[in-house]
C-alpha cells in the first residue's frame, strides 16, 4: 500500500508541496493511519530560523512532514512544504518501504542509488559536521553511511528547509 506514496521532489505520493494541510494529513493517514506525533500549530520561531508566523510538524514514525504559512511554495496561508524520511538515520522504523519512482529508499546501497540516478551528486561530508550525502535535485537530497558501493541511504529529504 505504501507503494503509492512515492518519494519525490514535488511532494509525497499525490500530496504536493503547497497543498493545504488537512487534505495532506487525511491523504497520508489513509495509508499510514494516525500520526505518531503532532506539534500542533506553533510560533515559527520554535523551530529556529523558519519564516512566517506558524509552523507544524507531523510524524508517522520516521516520516516527518513540515507545514507553515511561508515557504517557496506558498505564502500567507498554511501549506505543506517539506518531508523527511528516516529521522536521525533510523533505518527499519515504520513506515517501511517508501521509495522514489526509481526504487530508492532507506537502506538502498550507494551502488543502486547511482544505477537508478546516474547524475546523482555524492559528497564526502565532514566527520565533525555532517554525514556523507547525496543530491538528486536542489530540493531532493539525503544522507549516507559512506560513499562505498555497499554503504546505504539513511535519511531522505525534499522541499523547503529552514534552519534548526
Amino acid at each position: 500500500m505504501v507503494r503509492e506514496l512515492v518519494l519525490r521532489s514535488g511532494g509525497l505520493g499525490a500530496a504536493t508541496f503547497g497543498a493545504e494541510p488537512d487534505g495532506v494529513i487525511d491523504y497520508l493517514a489513509s495509508f499510514l493511519g494516525s500520526p505518531t506525533a503532532d506539534s500542533g500549530w506553533i510560533d515559527s520561531d520554535e523551530f529556529a530560523l523558519c519564516p512566517g508566523e506558524q509552523i507544524r510538524r507531523i510524524e508517522w514514525g520516521v516520516l516527518r512532514l513540515s507545514f507553515g504559512d511561508v515557504s517557496s511554495f506558498a505564502s500567507g496561508r498554511r501549506h505543506v512544504y517539506a518531508w523527511q524520511y528516516g529521522l536521525d538515520g533510523q533505518i527499519g522504523g515504520e513506515p517501511q518501504g517508501l521509495r522514489t519512482d526509481e526504487g530508492v529508499g532507506l537502506g538502498t546501497p550507494v551502488a543502486d542509488l547511482q544505477a537508478a540516478y546516474p547524475d546523482v551528486a555524492l559528497y564526502e561530508g565532514d566527520e565533525e559536521l555532517f554525514s556523507p550525502s547525496f543530491e538528486l535535485e536542489e530540493d531532493f537530497f539525503g544522507f549516507l553511511t559512506g560513499l562505498a558501493d555497499d554503504d546505504v541511504v539513511t535519511e531522505m529529504f525534499s522541499g523547503y528547509f529552514c534552519g534548526e
